[in-house]
């Protein structure tokens, strides 16, 4: 058992781990009781940045350096209608633009809002995006 120890010590040390800590913090007010998941396209003005998990069914098509989330809860789940999302900053300079869609479970849009010129990273509380 002893034996084991020092190479349970070295495994445990030679693995890497790198916290995300969110860097853009956004309130969305306005999403519909029939509402079940939200598309999120964080797109940085950096064109050289690297975006991720966009799907193909989003309409427009997001930019191909565009950082896509989908946050989903139960319909009629968000009493006031609002929700506080945070995100990692997509860029380290340069500003975002974020555009939020409100859909129920038949990927049917039911309401977008979208705010631009975030300044990445950005500093603390943005505004709210109210849907419409």
């Amino acid at each position: 058992m002893r034996r084991l120890l020092p190479l349970v010590a070295l495994l445990a040390a030679s693995c890497s781990y790198s916290e995300e800590t969110p860097q853009i913090l956004v309130t969305v007010a306005g999403i519909p009781a029939a509402a079940d998941h939200l598309d999120v396209v964080v797109t940085p003005s950096d064109t050289a940045a690297v975006g991720k998990n966009c799907s193909s069914t989003l309409t427009p098509a997001p930019a191909s350096n565009a950082t896509c989330y989908r946050p989903t809860f139960q319909p009629e789940a968000l009493a006031d209608g609002t929700l506080d999302l945070a995100f990692v900053s997509p860029a380290t300079t340069g500003t975002a633009t974020i555009s939020i869609t409100a859909a129920d479970r038949a990927l049917s849009p039911l309401a977008q809002g979208s705010v631009s010129n975030v300044p990445l990273p950005a500093p603390g509380q943005l505004p709210t995006i109210t849907l419409h």
